[in-house]
């Protein structure tokens, strides 16, 4: 079935630093299932169906550089969609793979969605200060988890997470989303899913919001189960990371997982297609 153009939303202002996160405008599609749809399709095995001349030749290129390779997909303001390689199995070391099962466990294999900031001018810079935890979703990406990154607006948020058994959301989005956005997703994630708040300033995970039984509702992470999520990021960004070490010190404020950051060697350019 052929996805026209129905609406552009315009987004917040632009402000002057790219990176400075905000909700870009976006494009609604005809059918924004099938947009994320074959998204995740895609970003799974690396294969995708296109009738002749429905993609640009470039793009044609892109994917067939890539065919048979898992990605994470961000999914465009525009509704372009660029694939991220993710990488081979195996190739990021076993202390950094273990610490990335303990977070996700790779059985069974689980479909993520992700709000987090996509703005194209941000990604085409550095993918990883625009999506500071993309490592993470590289990693995911690797063991068998599908991954799938958008904006959030609310003409796609449901699209976005229909099917979904994780959502992710980065706190600098939070300030952008439709204020029922937790109901709208329990509506149409799978049942059991669990919504996950990524604070990108500690990289920590502050709130976990879950079903719980007789409703549905925000279940904060007790104080053990933060020190236990914190310490496995600490130890996944040593491995990844640009600092090779770390002192914790009784007393003393926790190293800020930020300064750990880089951009991974493994990340590679991406490659945008259309839909």
């Amino acid at each position: 079935m052929e996805i026209n153009h129905v609406k552009t939303f315009e987004g917040s202002p632009e402000p002057s630093d790219i990176f400075e996160p905000h909700m870009p405008g976006v494009e609604l599609l005809s059918d924004m299932d099938a947009v994320f749809n074959q998204s995740r399709r895609t970003a799974a095995t690396g294969e995708y169906s296109a009738e002749p001349g429905e993609y640009p030749a470039e793009v044609v290129a892109e994917l067939e550089k890539y065919k048979g390779q898992r990605s994470v997909a961000i999914v465009t303001p525009g509704r372009l969609v660029m694939y991220v390689p993710a990488p081979e199995p195996g190739s990021v070391g076993e202390a950094s793979e273990a610490a990335v099962r303990k977070l996700m466990p790779p059985d069974p294999p689980l479909s993520i969605t992700v709000v987090s900031y996509t703005y194209v001018k941000a990604l085409i810079e550095d993918k990883t200060r625009a999506i500071p935890f993309l490592g993470f979703l590289l990693g995911f990406t690797s063991i068998g988890h599908t991954v799938v990154v958008f904006e959030g607006h609310p003409s796609a948020f449901e699209s976005g997470v229909r099917g979904s058994d994780v959502l992710m959301v980065d706190s600098a989005m939070l300030p952008f989303m439709q204020a029922d956005w937790v109901e709208a997703a329990f509506r149409v994630m799978r049942p059991g899913a669990k919504i996950f708040i990524h604070d990108r300033d500690t990289f920590k995970l502050v709130s976990v919001v879950s079903e719980v039984e007789g409703g549905r509702g925000w279940v904060p992470l007790k104080p053990e189960d933060l020190e236990s999520r914190y310490a496995d990021s600490l130890l996944t960004l040593i491995v990844i990371g640009v600092r090779p070490s770390a002192q914790v010190t009784a007393g003393e404020a926790l190293p800020n997982l930020a300064d750990f950051t880089t951009t991974p060697p493994t990340v590679g350019t991406g490659r945008l297609a259309a839909v």
